[in-house]
């Protein structure tokens, strides 16, 4: 479950699609999620009005964590919000108190006035009719799912992330030196090349090509 869209996807043509707090908090470039029977890929998100102000103003201390709104409940934990230029996490939500940490994701803390206008991240952009499906027409409050691969290809994912990326800052030489002397060996690949079979013998397509 990803929350729900915040108003109706009107064309199938469109590129932009809004969705509620649980979808901000749940959803990021690169998921794929599905609304009805239409998949869709998330290629990018942006800050869009949440319709929510400051009750009382901020002041520019880490430890100022409380922000009050008139309905906490338009809001989600893990969501993050945009307050003038500074970014800031929700880790709580207490009535119409957002428990927040501030200065989030490289952002600047800073002081803030009170009924300053609240962005969260909910203007999604997307590929429509993704994976073989196609694109509809999707009601306001429609519900989104969000698919997640199974834990072994998310594990494979990074550590072949991990892998190419070290390998490439040393120019594919990467090697451990044995004992106190000069003679060095290739590291060991051992470990991700198990950890490619496990995923192939999990998840894999069992025919003549070898696929996940």
């Amino acid at each position: 479950p990803a929350g729900a869209l915040a108003a109706a996807v009107a064309t199938t043509t469109g590129t932009t699609v809004t969705v509620n707090a649980a979808g901000s908090a749940a959803l990021g470039v690169g998921s794929v999620l599905r609304v009805d029977t239409e998949r869709m890929t998330v290629t990018g998100r942006r800050m869009a009005l949440t319709g929510q102000t400051t009750a009382t103003a901020l002041t520019a201390q880490a430890n100022s964590v409380i922000v009050e709104v008139a309905d906490g409940s338009l809001f989600a934990v893990d969501e993050t919000i945009l307050i003038d230029g500074e970014r800031m996490l929700i880790v709580d939500i207490a009535g119409t108190n957002l428990i927040v940490k501030r200065a989030w994701d490289g952002t600047v803390l800073a002081a803030h006035s009170q009924a300053a206008a609240i962005y969260a991240p909910r203007a999604l952009t997307v590929t429509r009719g993704a994976l073989g499906t196609t694109a509809a027409v999707h009601a306001d409050a429609a519900t989104v799912t969000r698919w997640d691969p199974p834990g072994l290809v998310h594990d494979l994912t990074i550590a072949e992330a991990i892998s190419r990326l070290t390998s490439e800052t040393s120019g594919y030489t990467r090697a451990l030196r044995s004992g106190e002397g000069s003679s060095e060996r290739n590291r060991d690949q051992g470990a991700l090349k198990s950890l490619r079979e496990a995923t192939y013998d999990a998840c894999g397509r069992k025919a003549r090509m070898r696929s996940v």
